[in-house]
């Protein structure tokens, strides 16, 4: 049982809604969008609100700095693919709608950790649990990880 929807976008053409990162989302319980350029991502954002953006730093009509400014004041986290010989660079962007393009890149392993942690911290944020022993039982016999305590 998730708990907490986390909306993911997924900006590029190497970060459709198919692949290892789209089947990790959906395992991990986000429900994901998909855009192919810069302008067409705008727009989407425009019109939803998306907890996650992931993106390739470069898209076919810019830079995914672009996307920054309609992150800005939300709560949302972005980060951008940067390729590298061998696999790929995460840089951060925003984080908690702040502009944080400072931030070091992360290696693969850690943009993977820091991404479930992010979807982990949001489920606890998101629990309320109503006062009364009955109610505490009930929560803890329907709480589980779902599919975010699956191993990595």
């Amino acid at each position: 049982m998730n708990l907490v929807t986390t909306h993911v976008l997924s900006v590029g053409k190497r970060l459709s809604s198919t692949g290892i990162l789209a089947d990790r989302l959906h395992r991990w319980g986000c429900e994901t969008s998909a855009s192919d350029c810069c302008g067409h991502a705008l727009k989407i954002l425009d019109l939803c609100r998306y907890e996650i953006v992931l993106s390739e730093a470069f898209l076919s009509d810019g830079s995914a700095r672009k996307l920054v400014p309609a992150l800005i004041g939300t709560s949302a986290y972005m980060f951008s693919c940067y390729p590298v010989e061998y696999g790929c660079w995460w840089l951060p962007q925003v984080k908690a709608g702040h502009d944080c393009a400072w931030a070091p890149a992360l290696r693969p392993p850690e943009f993977a950790h820091l991404l479930r942690g992010l979807l982990c911290k949001r489920i606890e944020n998101s629990l309320i649990v109503p006062a009364g022993p009955k109610n505490v039982a009930s929560y803890i016999g329907t709480r589980s990880a779902g599919t975010l305590g699956q191993a990595y």
